[in-house]
């Protein structure tokens, strides 16, 4: 499952961003802390993470779950980006 989420992310990423250099990351474990780690680990200057608030739910409304945790517990800047639509 690793090693297909790798391609696929380096797939998409070959579509959506040919000209990026970015280095994809593919890592296993709860969203929030892992990209925390991440960030710190290669020291970030931003986290860019899509937003997908959940309207039925007050506590998710304006963030998806993963977004707000990793807003919550980072000390780096955080961009969140809607959804299409």
């Amino acid at each position: 499952m690793f090693v297909d989420a790798k391609a696929k992310l380096q797939a998409f990423l070959a579509e959506e961003l040919p000209d990026s250099t970015g280095k994809p990351i593919v890592s296993e474990g709860v969203p929030y802390l892992e990209i925390n780690r991440k960030a710190t680990e290669l020291n970030a200057d931003i986290i860019v993470i899509g937003s997908c608030g959940m309207a039925g739910n007050a506590e998710n409304i304006f963030f998806g779950g993963t977004a707000e945790k990793i807003m919550r517990f980072t000390n780096r800047p955080v961009l969140c980006v809607p959804p299409n639509g």
